[in-house]
This record gives structure tokens, sequence and C-alpha cells, in this order.
């Protein structure tokens, strides 16, 4: 079944794949501290904001 604390960690890691600011879900999961919450954040998003991606392409319109 489902605990609190699942439901809690779900609720962030969809929050951060619709791109919701990080204050906001601290403030709506009740996370106090900043690495606490960031840890709940599944890696689902792990390749939609892909900073090696963008370090190519911007050195592909350098080039």
């Amino acid at each position: 079944m489902y605990s609190g604390h699942s439901l809690r960690a779900g609720l962030a890691t969809a929050s951060g794949e619709v791109g919701a600011d990080h204050a906001q879900v601290m403030r709506q999961t009740r996370y106090r501290l900043a690495e606490v919450a960031l840890g709940y954040l599944r890696p689902a998003d792990l390749w939609k904001n892909n900073v090696t991606e963008k370090a190519f392409a911007a050195d592909k319109e350098a080039g």
C-alpha cells in the first residue's frame, strides 16, 4: 500500500517534473531543508535539463 511518506515524495517528484519552483514544493510538502527536498526528487527528469546537451549545443553554435 501507500504511506504518507511515499505520497509526499511522489508529489515532490511530480512537481519537479512539471517545473515547479523548489521553494513552492518545499512549502507544500513541508520539507524544511532543501537538501532533504532535493533528495526526494526522483531522477525522472535527469535527461530533461541535460547540461551536457546544452553545452554541446552552445559549442556547435559557436563553432
